[in-house]
């Protein structure tokens, strides 16, 4: 074998072995981590505190109830329920509509009436048994502006509740009854444009 043929073949050897052997081409790679950051998400709460009863039966002369259980109502009384609520709304895209859980139904947990449920819509609840009437109202604290959907803007708002409930029957109706109103809900619900 000459030397031009063996400095051929040993060429050709040479470039077999930089193309990675049989016939695969090596390509340079890098890779970096990208600093994205974290990613946070909001909040959306409410949450109440106590608050006060009040006979409101005559206009004008609110009288404070210091223990609800202890008033007995008559036709004609009305009560008033008021409380502060307070909304965290944390979020760049967010808003929210108050609302008053519309599946609330009274119990009437003593009397004639003791086990009836009442059917109820978004704001009013009347069972007719004991012709009981409760009408809800929301203001932004210090306002009467009245209190429908909320956004970030709104975060640590302070939202004055008021629960009125009339009591009003004729004859028998309703005599000696126990109604409770304990878990009526104000819920604050994300919607999406």
């Amino acid at each position: 074998m000459n030397k031009a043929t063996k400095g051929a073949m040993a060429a050709g050897a040479a470039a077999l072995l930089l193309l990675g052997g049989a016939g695969s081409l090596a390509l340079w790679s890098d890779s970096e981590s990208v600093d994205g950051g974290a990613i946070n998400t909001g909040t959306l709460d409410i949450s109440s505190a106590a608050g006060t009863w009040q006979d409101v039966s005559v206009p004008g002369v609110p009288v404070d109830i210091s223990d609800i259980s202890l008033f007995r109502m008559v036709p004609g009384d009305t009560v008033e329920y008021t409380t502060e609520m307070t909304v965290t709304v944390i979020g760049d895209n967010l808003s929210a509509d108050v609302e008053f859980d519309p599946t609330f139904v009274p119990v009437f947990t003593e009397g004639p009436d003791a086990g009836i449920l009442a059917a109820r819509n978004i704001t009013r609840v009347a069972p007719t048994a004991a012709n009981f009437t409760v009408d809800v109202d929301a203001f932004r604290e210090g306002t009467t502006t009245p209190v429908t959907t909320i956004t970030d803007a709104d975060d640590n708002l302070v939202i004055d509740v008021t629960v009125s409930i009339a009591f009003d029957a004729i004859d028998q109706v309703g005599i000696n009854t126990t109604a409770s109103f304990e878990d009526f809900d104000v819920t604050v619900q994300q919607v999406r444009p």
